[in-house]
C-alpha cells in the first residue's frame, strides 16, 4: 500500500494514517536499497524523511531466506542481512527483522528441510554468525517465526531460545503466524502460551490474522479478517509491559 509511492509521500501517508512508526521496507518507487552495496545516503535520507513526517523508525525489514536450498543464494542472503545489521543505526534503529526461511524455496507449503537435525544445524551455525555481526554492530537480529518457514511452532522457538542466549537475538511476535490448525479451537490459550515462552524476548510485534486454508493448512489473511482472539493477543502485549 504505502511502497507505491515514492519514499516521502509514503510518508505522509503513514503519518496521515495514524501511525506513528514504521517497521520499516526498503523500496519505493523513487529509490531501493541495495544491502549488498550498502549507501549511507539511502539511510540519512529515510532516517531524515520518517522523522520529519513525525515517524519513528521501530526496525528494518531484512525479510531473506536463511535456509535457501542454493549455497550461493543463500550466501549472498546472509551477506545482504549482515550488511542490514552494520547499518542499521544509521536508519535511527537498532532492530532487524527476518526470517527463518524455507528449506524448499519454491514450495512455501513445505519449509521443511530432508533431514530435521541435519537442517537445524545449519541453521544454528547461520543464526550464531549473524548474532556475532549484530553484537559486534550492537544491534538486534529480530526472528519472525512462521508456519510458513523453517521455524514454525513454538516449541522450536522454545529450543532456538535455549542454544542462542545473547540480548542481541530477539523475537518478533506475530500472534496469527505461529497458528497451526488445531490451535484454532482456543487462539487465546495458544497465544498465552507463546507469551509464558518467549514474551520476554519480543522487541517488535505484528498485526495480521490466520484462518483454515486448503488441505487442512492455516494461511495467512488480513487482521481482523480471521480467527485470531484479537483482544487475547493484545492482553498479552500489553502483559509484556514495554
Amino acid at each position: 500500500v504505502f511502497q507505491a509511492h515514492p519514499m516521502a509521500e509514503a510518508a505522509r501517508r503513514i503519518r496521515q494514517a495514524g501511525f506513528e512508526g514504521v517497521h520499516l521496507g526498503l523500496r519505493f518507487t523513487d529509490r531501493r536499497y541495495d544491502a549488498s552495496a550498502p549507501d549511507p545516503d539511502y539511510a540519512d535520507r529515510a532516517r531524515d524523511t520518517f522523522g520529519q513526517a513525525g515517524l519513528k523508525i521501530a526496525g528494518l525489514d531484512g525479510y531473506v531466506n536463511l535456509v535457501h536450498p542454493d549455497p550461493a543464494v543463500r550466501r549472498k542472503n546472509v551477506t545482504a542481512l549482515a550488511g542490514m545489521l552494520e547499518d542499521a543505526s544509521r536508519f535511527g534503529t537498532n532492530i532487524v527483522a527476518t526470517e527463518s526461511g524455507s528449506f524448499h524455496a519454491q514450495d512455501r507449503s513445505n519449509p521443511m528441510p530432508d533431514n530435521l537435525e541435519e537442517g537445524w544445524r545449519m541453521f544454528l551455525g547461520t543464526l550464531k554468525q549473524l548474532v556475532k555481526v549484530a553484537e559486534a554492530a550492537g544491534t538486534v537480529l529480530a526472528l519472525e517465526p512462521s508456519f510458513a518457514t523453517f521455524i514454525s511452532t513454538t516449541d522450536m522457538v522454545k529450543r532456538l531460545l535455549g542454544e542462542i542466549e545473547s540480548p542481541c537475538f530477539q523475537i518478533l511476535w506475530d500472534g496469527a503466524h505461529l497458528m497451526h490448525a488445531s490451535d484454532l479451537a482456543s487462539t487465546g490459550a495458544a497465544l498465552e502460551t507463546m507469551a509464558k515462552t518467549f514474551g520476554s524476548k519480543v522487541v517488535l510485534a505484528h498485526a495480521n490474522d490466520v484462518r483454515l486454508g486448503e488441505a487442512g493448512k492455516t494461511e495467512s489473511c488480513r487482521a481482523g479478517t480471521g480467527e485470531l482472539d484479537y483482544h487475547a493477543y493484545i492482553d498479552q502485549l500489553r502483559g509484556l509491559k514495554r
